[in-house]
C-alpha cells in the first residue's frame, strides 16, 4: 500500500509515500478533518483541535480514542485491533494530545506514536514516530 503525493522525487520520478507513511498521513486525516471533509465517508473526520481546546476543562481520553478506533476501522486498513492509548500531556507548556497506535507495516507489528499540540499563538502542530520496527 502506496500512495502517490505532490511532487517528483531525486530521480525526477512522481513522488510515493511508502505504506507506513500512508498510514500516518491517513490517521493525521482523520484527526485533523472535521465530520464530513469525505463525502463518500461522512463520518470521517475529529477535528482534533476542539479537544486540544477543552484541554482543561473535561477531557476524556477514552472517549477520543473509541471515536478514533470507530474511524479507523473505517478508512485505515492496517490498524491491528483498536488497542490504541491515548493520553494528554504538556508540551512547551501547551496542552498535547499523544496517540500510540499499533499497526501493521509490510506484515510486521509496530506502532505509531504521534503527538499533536498548539503553539502559543494557537496553531496547530504535530510530529510522529514509529516503534519497535527497523525496517521502517
Amino acid at each position: 500500500m502506496v500512495d502517490p503525493c505532490f511532487g517528483v522525487d531525486h530521480y525526477n520520478r512522481a513522488k510515493v509515500l511508502s505504506e507506513s507513511k500512508t498510514t500516518a498521513y491517513n490517521i493525521l486525516t482523520i484527526l485533523f478533518g472535521k465530520p464530513g471533509c469525505f463525502p463518500s465517508i461522512p463520518q470521517i473526520g475529529m477535528d482534533i483541535k476542539q479537544y486540544l481546546y477543552a484541554f482543561e476543562d473535561s477531557f476524556d481520553c477514552e472517549a477520543i480514542k473509541a471515536i478514533l478506533a470507530s474511524q479507523c476501522s473505517d478508512f485505515v486498513e492496517n490498524i491491528r485491533d483498536g488497542t490504541f492509548n491515548v493520553y494528554q500531556d504538556r508540551y512547551n507548556g501547551q496542552p498535547m494530545l499523544v496517540f500510540s497506535i499499533p499497526i501493521f507495516v509490510s506484515g510486521n507489528e509496530s506502532e505509531i506514536v504521534l503527538g499533536v499540540t498548539t503553539t502559543a499563538s494557537g496553531e496547530l502542530i504535530f510530529n510522529y514516530t514509529f516503534e519497535k520496527n527497523q525496517y521502517i
